[in-house]
């Protein structure tokens, strides 16, 4: 994802070039599929959670959503500290509710993104 410098990698440039996506158009398609994956883990079982996720060979939907939600607040620090950081330093506990926390994240980094959706960040 970063490169040792902490700049975004080739593969995270190439995803957020202008010439695919406007920022404002990414930050409207990342809203809605955060939303969409909110709702739908409002209604998890606790069979939902365990599940593979055939995509991520050997992850559960809880493994990918503890993830996604360590990636959100990962880069909600580095738009906030401009330093990097590692997304396992914001895993949740077990004792967390993980909807809940995932949508908590999710809205927290879109109300930092949406502050200035161009504005470059390092770190």
């Amino acid at each position: 994802m970063f490169d040792v410098d902490g700049r975004l990698g080739p593969a995270l440039q190439w995803a957020m070039s202008p010439a695919l996506l406007s920022p404002t158009a990414y930050l409207d398609h990342l809203a809605l599929d955060v939303r969409l994956i909110g709702q739908r883990l409002a209604d998890a079982t606790p069979q939902t959670w365990q599940a593979a996720v055939p995509a991520c060979p050997g992850w559960t939907v809880r493994d990918v959503v503890r993830h996604l939600g360590g990636v959100h607040r990962m880069v909600a620090h580095a738009i906030q500290t401009g330093t990097p950081a590692r997304s396992a330093h914001f895993m949740p506990g077990d004792e967390v509710e993980l909807a809940d926390w995932f949508s908590d994240g999710a809205e927290r980094l879109l109300g930092l993104l949406d502050d200035d959706p161009a504005r470059p960040v390092t770190g």
